[in-house]
């Protein structure tokens, strides 16, 4: 089941990228800091790594685009 944003909550779980971009455009976690728990927080991958970047191999990013459709 695709995750929701509570319109009322810019960031859910405060790493400066708003839940919707990363629902929508980054395919992140939006309650977790560090959605596919390699060490690196998700705005740190975003702005320094490129979208969508698997930085552990663990196939997160595919696996969820997969699931909600998107690929």
């Amino acid at each position: 089941m695709r995750k929701t944003v509570d319109e009322k909550v810019w960031d859910s779980d405060s790493d400066y990228v708003a839940d919707y971009w990363e629902l929508y455009n980054y395919y992140k976690d939006p309650t977790k800091a560090d959605s596919d728990n390699d060490g690196a927080p998700d705005w740190f991958e975003i702005s320094y790594m490129g979208y969508n970047t698997d930085t552990d191999g663990d196939d997160f990013v595919v696996e969820r685009m997969k699931t909600e459709g998107l690929s």
